[in-house]
C-alpha cells in the first residue's frame, strides 16, 4: 500500500525502496529493540574444518610455556562451588576457591596474567548485557567484604555490573594480602595494574591501559611478554570466548610472529568439553590472507555489537573466494574511507547472495520487489544501503577496537562518535529559544512536537545508536567543540557526529554559534519538522524572487532531510 500510495504521488519504485518501510529496521533488530544476535560460535566451528590435520582437543594438559593469561571473569563464573569441600560460605571461602583454580591452570607456566573487564555505563556492549540479563532479577552490592556470605544464586549476582564491578576490587584486594604462591601474578585491572608475588604487591604502570574489555586486556597482555623478552616465546591463554579466538588468529599473522612467538595455545572450556588449541598451527593451516580477514568478516556479520547480517558459514564461504576477499582485506586500515564502505556493502551482498552480481542493499531490495512485489514482506527483507552503511561504521568501530587491542591507547585513538553517534539537539525546548513551549509540556501540549521528539529517539536507542542530547546552547558548544560566544571561528577538525537531528529553533542557534561550520556541514543536519515545509519557501533565492515570506525557512537543505511527523493535507510531505 505505501509503495502504490507513493508512486501515485510521483515518486519511482527505487526512490521508495531506499528507505525503510517498517518503523524499525527489522533486519537488523528484534521486536524488542534488540540487535538481532548471530550464533558466534559458528566461525571457531567452521574454521576448525578447514584444518582437517589439527587435533581439534589437543593435549590432556596444558603445555609449558613462558606465561598464562587468564580471563578473570570466564573463569571465575565456572567455579563447582556446590563441590567443593570444604563449601564455600563467604566470599574469603570464594577468594581462596577461585585462587587454587588460578594457581592450578598456571602450574606449567612461569607467570600468571589475570585481566580483568571494566563496566561502563556508556559502553556499546551494554545493550547486550541488558539483553543477557533482563530475565534474571539482579543481586546488586556495590561493596564485598571477606565475612560476607556468598548470594545463593550466583547467575543473578552476575548479572550486574555493579556487582562484577565490586567482586574484581574485592578479589584484586585479597590477593595484594593473602596470595602466598611463588609464581608472579600480574593483575590487568583499570584504572591500576598489579604485580603480586608471595605476599608483595606493587603497581605494575607497564600494564596500565584504557582497554575496556578483558578479550583485548589479552591481546595488550601478549604484546607486552613478547616485547620484553628475547628469544623464540610461548604463551598459553584460557578463554572460550569467540571473539578472543578471532583476534588471536589475526594478532599471529599481523603483529606477533615478527616479535618472536614460537606457540601460542588456546585452552577453551565449553560446557564440559575442554580443548587446548594449538593457534600457531591453526593460521599456518588457514593461510594469512583468511585469518587477516577475520576480525572483519566477523564484526560486520554479526558479534556481541553489531547486528547479525549473515551466518558465519556463508561469510566463510564468500571470504574464501579471492574476488571476495579483496572486499574486506584493507578493512582493517585505520581510516574508513567511502571506498572501503562501499567494497564492505559488496561484501555483505555477497554473503546474503553468493551469486549474486548486485552490489548494494538497495539493489537487493529492489530485486526482491521485482521478483515477488505482491508477497514482499518489509519485515523480514533486507534493510536500505543506508542502515547497511550506519551497520559497517559500527563494524569498523568494533574491528578497531580488536586490530588496535595489543596497544595501550587503543581506546583513546577511537573516537566513537565518528562511527554512527548522532547529537540530538531539542532547540524548542532549550532557555534560549525562549522557553516558550517547555512550560505547557505538562499541560497538553505542544503536543505534535512532544510525539514527535518521542518518536525520534525512541527509533534512534532501539536502533541501536548511542545518542548525545543537549537541551541548551552551552551543551550543544560542548559537544560540537566550538568555543562560547557568538560567530564563533570554523570547526578546526571533524564533525564529532555521523548526524545532527534538531529543529528549527536548533537550527538558528548552530547558525549563530557554528559560524562557517554550519555550511560545511548541513548534509549532516536531520530537521524535525511537525507540519512539513514546501520546498518553495525551503529554496531561500527562489522564495525571495517569488516574494514568499516565512519564519522558518531560507535553510536550502534537500527535501529528505526534513523529519515530517504526518500528513496534514496534499501538500504536506508524506515521509518522515
Amino acid at each position: 500500500m505505501f509503495i502504490e500510495y507513493g508512486c501515485h504521488r510521483g515518486f519511482t519504485v527505487e526512490e521508495l525502496l531506499q528507505h525503510e518501510i517498517t518503523n524499525s529496521a527489522f533486519f537488523l533488530v528484534d521486536k524488542d529493540g534488540y540487535l538481532r544476535k548471530s550464533a558466534k560460535s559458528q566461525i571457531g566451528t567452521e574454521l576448525l574444518k578447514l584444518c582437517p590435520l589439527i587435533d581439534k582437543k589437543g593435549p590432556e594438559t596444558s603445555p609449558q610455556t613462558h606465561a598464562i593469561i587468564i580471563d578473570f571473569m570466564a573463569l571465575v563464573r565456572k567455579v563447582p562451588l556446590k563441590k567443593l569441600d570444604p563449601p564455600v560460605k563467604t566470599f574469603h571461602d570464594f577468594a581462596i576457591a577461585l585462587t587454587s583454580m588460578v594457581t592450578k591452570a598456571g602450574h606449567n607456566c612461569d607467570e600468571i596474567h589475570i585481566v580483568f573487564d571494566t563496566y561502563r555505563e556508556d559502553s556499546i556492549k551494554n545493550g547486550e548485557r541488558e539483553r543477557r540479563g533482563k530475565s534474571k532479577e539482579m543481586v546488586v552490592l556495590d561493596v564485598i567484604s571477606s565475612n560476607q556470605n556468598v548470594p545463593v544464586v550466583l547467575e543473578n549476582f552476575w548479572s550486574s555490573s555493579i556487582s562484577k564491578t565490586a567482586f574484581q576490587a574485592f578479589y584484586v584486594e585479597w590477593l595484594t594480602t593473602n596470595y602466598q604462591g611463588t609464581k608472579p601474578l600480574y593483575l590487568g585491572i583499570s584504572p591500576q595494574a598489579w604485580t603480586v608475588s608471595a605476599g608483595c604487591a606493587s603497581p605494575f604502570p607497564r600494564l596500565n591501559c584504557t582497554h575496556e574489555e578483558a578479550d583485548d586486556r589479552m591481546m595488550f597482555h601478549v604484546q607486552d611478554i613478547l616485547s620484553h623478552r628475547s628469544g623464540p616465546t610461548s604463551i598459553t591463554l584460557s578463554s572460550g570466548d569467540t571473539d578472543v579466538f578471532v583476534c588471536l588468529l589475526y594478532h599471529i599473522t599481523v603483529n606477533w610472529r615478527d616479535l618472536g612467538l614460537k606457540e601460542l595455545w588456546l585452552v577453551r572450556n565449553s560446557g564440559v568439553r575442554r580443548s587446548i588449541l594449538p593457534l600457531h598451527d591453526i593460521c599456518l593451516a588457514l593461510g594469512d590472507e583468511l585469518t587477516k580477514c577475520l576480525p572483519a568478516l566477523h564484526a560486520l556479520t554479526g558479534c556481541d555489537t553489531t547486528s547479525k547480517i549473515s551466518t558465519k558459514l556463508a561469510a566463510l564461504n564468500a571470504v574464501r573466494k579471492p574476488e571476495n576477499s579483496s572486499l574486506i582485506l584493507n578493512f582493517d586500515s585505520p581510516q574508513l574511507t567511502e571506498n572501503a564502505i562501499q567494497l564492505a556493502e559488496t561484501f555483505l551482498v555477497k554473503c546474503l547472495k553468493p551469486s549474486t552480481d548486485l552490489k548494494t542493499f538497495d539493489d537487493l531490495r529492489l530485486a526482491a520487489f521485482d521478483s515477488n512485489a505482491l508477497k514482499m514482506d518489509f519485515e523480514r527483507t533486507t534493510c536500505t544501503s543506508t542502515n547497511a552503511r550506519k551497520h559497517i561504521h559500527r563494524g569498523y568501530h568494533q574491528q578497531q577496537l580488536w586490530v588496535q587491542a595489543p596497544f595501550r591507547d587503543a581506546t583513546s585513538i577511537m573516537n566513537a562518535e565518528n562511527y554512527g553517534f548522532i547529537l540530538v539537539h531539542v532547540g524548542f525546548l532549550t532557555e534560549e529559544s525562549g522557553d516558550v513551549f517547555s512550560p505547557k509540556v505538562l499541560k497538553g501540549g505542544p503536543l505534535g512536537e512532544m510525539v514527535q521528539w518521542a518518536d525520534i529517539l525512541t527509533a534512534l536507542h532501539v536502533l541501536g545508536h548511542n545518542l548525545k542530547i543537549s537541551m541548551s546552547v552551552k551543551e550543544l558548544q560542548g559537544f560540537l567543540g566550538v568555543p562560547p560566544g557568538r560567530g564563533s571561528c570554523p570547526l578546526t577538525g571533524p564533525l564529532p557526529f555521523d548526524l545532527i537531528y534538531t529543529d528549527y529553533h536548533g537550527m538558528q542557534q548552530m547558525k549563530q554559534h557554528m559560524g562557517l561550520s554550519l555550511k560545511k556541514h548541513k548534509c549532516h543536519i536531520r530537521v524535525i519538522d511537525t507540519f512539513g515545509t514546501e520546498p518553495a519557501y525551503n529554496h531561500e533565492e527562489y522564495a525571495t524572487l517569488h516574494g514568499f515570506r516565512t519564519n522558518w525557512g531560507y535553510w536550502n537543505l534537500n527535501a529528505r532531510q526534513y523529519m515530517t511527523m504526518f500528513l496534514y493535507g496534499k501538500e504536506a510531505s508524506m515521509w518522515k
